[in-house]
């Protein structure tokens, strides 16, 4: 059985042993999984390595790309808070927070992504994700044993281990599976597909446990429509639809038995509708008081917004006491919560008015259209999760959220265009 990783050093040797570019994008692969300072390096020797190597003709092509000036579009918005009268060190950390929409569009369409490059970048990223998180359980089993409570393997508690929220590592791990189920056939060995199938495995037992009610709802959306496709294919085989039938329940049974996890699901599905505001302050309706009060400062400036994502906070806190939201004021002054919009596109109105506010809405529409298109069923699958994580989440206003969305667009969206594709292509016919 080969080892994938000599696949990778040999190809990238043949490239160009002296074109460090694409070395660059694979450790970035790797490195969302770690503290932010590994990406911030990464991201300013992109810069680097991109001001050396490239001409000015290279950059004029990269910067009339369509998705490149997508991208610059949702950064550029930034600016226009400098119009409002509000402090300007909230526009100034948006600016500098997002600098990854200029970065890594403009550098991964310089380097270029062929189709061998997109496949080490999944395998990266499948790989990390399975490592980081066993190391995370593996931490919440030890202090489990240590403080008697499961809460340390469920939800935030698990995330914490490795200083990560919970909503962002699942998301991360929903879409790292896309590896396996691309890959599949791929692997020529039975004992290579038993051990995707078992780390694969790990990687849905771990969505679970982190108990992200959105990941969860879109993990059986997607699990249901490719057991459908399964089933409708040609090479549909009952053993594996059963097995993956049995897989799904016997992790189901199990993730019941930790109370945080049942707890979370019976919240999710409002249980004997007790999950409400007068008996269990549970996320849901905090997340519906949330959106309401969001939509009424909106009716306030519908069309200007508030300038940016610290005013709009501002706002959003002085509504929650003057309104005396009393489940979100307690949550806040107990935990020291900052409740945002928890919604991507509201939050975009929020800072720049109905009509710019709705660019990010437009990206995702035009990107999916572009996917579609092109039957890029790997971008569909980006699209579906930045998509349903957007309902509940501000996934552009943390770090996470903005590199994951940044980096896997842009490789999704340069791995069939047209710059340097050519010659990656030629290159990689030779190599095989």
């Amino acid at each position: 059985m080969k080892f994938k990783g000599f696949h990778i050093v040999s190809y990238l040797a043949e490239r160009n042993i002296g074109d460090i570019g694409p070395v660059l994008i694979y450790l970035f692969a790797g490195a969302i999984y770690l503290p932010m300072i590994f990406t911030n390096i990464i991201s300013i020797l992109l810069v680097l390595f991109c001001v050396v190597r490239f001409g000015k003709e290279d950059f004029k092509r990269v910067f009339k790309t369509k998705f490149v000036i997508l991208f610059l579009g949702l950064y550029s918005i930034l600016f226009t808070g400098l119009f409002y009268n509000i402090p300007l060190e909230g526009i100034w950390n948006g600016l500098e927070k997002k600098l990854s929409f200029v970065v890594l569009p403009v550098s991964i369409g310089l380097i270029g992504i062929g189709k061998r490059d997109l496949k080490s970048i999944l395998r990266i990223f499948y790989y990390s994700g399975i490592l980081v998180t066993s190391y995370a359980v593996i931490v919440g089993v030890a202090l489990w044993i240590r403080e008697d409570n499961t809460s340390f393997l469920v939800n935030h508690g698990l995330s914490q281990n490795i200083g990560f929220h919970a909503t962002y590592l699942s998301m991360y791990l929903l879409f790292a599976i896309a590896y396996p189920i691309i890959r599949f056939q791929d692997f020529p060995s039975r004992m290579e597909k038993y051990l995707l199938f078992f780390l694969t495995g790990l990687l849905i037992i771990y969505i679970i446990l982190l108990a992200v009610r959105i990941v969860w709802l879109l993990f059986f959306f997607l699990l249901i429509i490719w057991l459908t496709y399964v089933f409708f294919s040609k090479g549909f085989k009952l053993k594996y639809f059963l097995g993956i039938a049995l897989f799904s329940l016997m992790v189901l049974t199990i993730s019941m038995m930790l109370g945080p996890v049942r707890e979370r699901f019976k919240e999710a599905i409002n249980f004997n509708n007790e999950y409400n505001i007068e008996k269990v302050w549970g996320g849901r309706n905090i997340r519906i008081m949330v959106w309401k009060s969001g939509i009424s400062l909106l009716e306030k400036k519908p069309f200007s917004g508030y300038g940016s994502s610290s005013q709009v906070q501002k706002e959003l806190n002085l509504y929650y006491k003057d309104h005396n939201l009393g489940p979100i004021l307690y949550m806040m002054k107990k935990n020291g919560n900052a409740f945002n919009a928890h919604n991507q596109f509201l939050a975009e109105v929020l800072k720049h008015g109905l009509i710019l506010g709705m660019l990010y809405f437009f990206i995702l529409l035009i990107m999916v259209s572009v996917f579609w298109k092109n039957s890029r069923v790997l971008g569909i699958l980006f699209f579906i999760i930045i998509f349903g994580v957007s309902l509940t989440e501000t996934i552009l206003e943390l770090n996470k959220g903005i590199v994951f969305f940044a980096f896997f667009g842009s490789v999704l969206c340069f791995n069939f265009n047209e710059l340097y594709s050519q010659k990656i292509e030629i290159m990689e016919e030779k190599s095989i």
